[in-house]
């Protein structure tokens, strides 16, 4: 019986029993007693239907319980599975929003970090998949726990890069400092990530860092079979752009980044470049520091250069959107040490260019044909010497560089 059907039946047990007083002293003791039977009667009846009902209650209560259970254990499995892929920011975003899941997106300002492990597809190339698996997992367990730590949202692991946002799905006013604050952090944390995979027997990395902040559409994207969250718009290329200039170590930041920061981070230098698909150039920032509430800053480099008594020959190639150009610029390496080089080339070159090197010994024999590097420093402003950062160096050339520096 529903709880209205029982509420009533009961009220109307009442208003007889009432009206039953009422007339007690019209009535004989055995019409009395007949009726206090009948009123028993009725509420013995009313009572089992109560009894009837607490149960069923109560039956239901221990199966939404249980429901809710099941529910909170699958949210945790949904959490614990794509928290692994998402941003625990994302992944709440999508549970506990009824929309969550809808397609479309909003404009916002946003702050994009770009990241790139210099050297590693060429390292690829010389380890099994089970290796290659161990280093870029080992890096991404020491990286990830940076990122989280400065409440960054990691929205795509690609490779060995990461595209990371800051400001979405969840934003706030120190979006743009909490980002260099985290670069900076996680370049410290690289010291780390080379302790444990040169225990494992592999060589060092080093990591580039692109960060850039201005306005995207960000949202779920994609169609009812397959959805993602992520950024549309020109800043995701272009901080894809500003990447693309550093070398092992470096964090560059676009100039909004920096208005963005103030005068809390410390700039060490400023190039003018003309990323594709910009008509005008634009400056980048050579990040090395960033103050209060954070005083974290970059270990300066040993930058000694050992000169050579006798230059060593190289062919260069230019390389243009991601293509080995085929003419070669002849050049020689005049000073040297583990990490870069001052070269002396036959023509001009821009700067932050990649190339590719052959490398030869004394005698002009072969050394190595895939030598990589980037321009990152013209030595005088009237010359053709340039200061060039190894963004890959092969083991039997970094074997000949041992030798050749340990003669010196």
């Amino acid at each position: 019986m529903p709880n209205s059907s029982l509420f009533f039946a009961e009220e109307k047990i009442i208003d007889s029993a009432i009206s039953t007083i009422n007339k007690i002293d019209k009535l004989s003791k055995e019409d009395i007693k007949n009726a206090y039977k009948s009123i028993f009667k009725s509420y013995k009846s009313l009572y089992k239907q109560f009894r009837r009902l607490i149960k069923l209650s109560d039956k239901q209560q221990l199966k939404l319980n249980s429901l809710n259970e099941a529910l909170e254990i699958r949210k945790h499995f949904i959490k614990k599975i794509f928290g692994r892929y998402l941003s625990e920011d994302i992944v709440a975003t999508l549970l506990e929003t009824p929309d969550g899941l809808k397609l479309g997106g909003e404009r916002r300002v946003v702050t994009i970090m770009m990241t790139d492990l210099r050297g590693f597809t060429a390292l690829c190339e010389t380890l099994s998949p089970e290796n290659v698996l161990k280093i870029i997992n080992t890096y991404l367990e020491v990286i990830s726990e940076v990122v989280l730590k400065y409440n960054g949202t990691i929205d795509e692991i690609i490779g060995d890069g990461l595209f990371i946002i800051f400001g979405a799905p969840i934003q706030k006013s120190d979006d743009a400092i909490r980002s260099v604050a985290c670069a900076i952090d996680m370049q410290l944390a690289m010291i780390t990530v080379n302790q444990r995979i040169q225990k494992m027997g592999f060589p060092e990395l080093e990591l580039g860092i692109g960060i850039n902040t201005g306005e995207v559409v960000v949202g779920n994207i994609g169609s009812q079979f397959r959805t993602k969250y992520g950024l549309i718009g020109s800043n995701v290329n272009l901080t894809a752009r500003i990447e693309s200039y550093t070398i092992g170590g470096q964090i560059l930041i676009s100039e909004n980044t920096l208005k963005a920061c103030g005068d809390t981070v410390q700039v060490n230098n400023t190039f003018e470049v003309l990323p594709k698909g910009l008509a005008k150039p634009i400056n980048i920032y050579d990040i090395n520091g960033i103050k209060a509430p954070y005083h974290l800053f970059l270990q300066k480099q040993k930058d000694e250069m050992f000169t050579l008594e006798t230059p060593l020959p190289v062919l260069l190639y230019l390389i243009k959107q991601k293509h080995v150009c085929d003419d070669a610029l002849h050049g020689v390496i005049i000073k040297l040490n583990k990490a870069s080089c001052i070269i002396e080339c036959e023509i001009r070159l821009e700067m932050l260019s990649n190339i590719k090197m052959t490398l030869f010994d004394e005698n002009n024999n072969p050394v190595s044909q895939e030598l990589y590097a980037k321009i990152n420093k013209n030595m005088t402003n009237h010359s053709t010497h340039y200061k060039i950062h190894f963004t890959s160096i092969p083991q039997e050339a970094r074997n000949f560089f041992n030798g050749v520096m340990s003669k010196i």
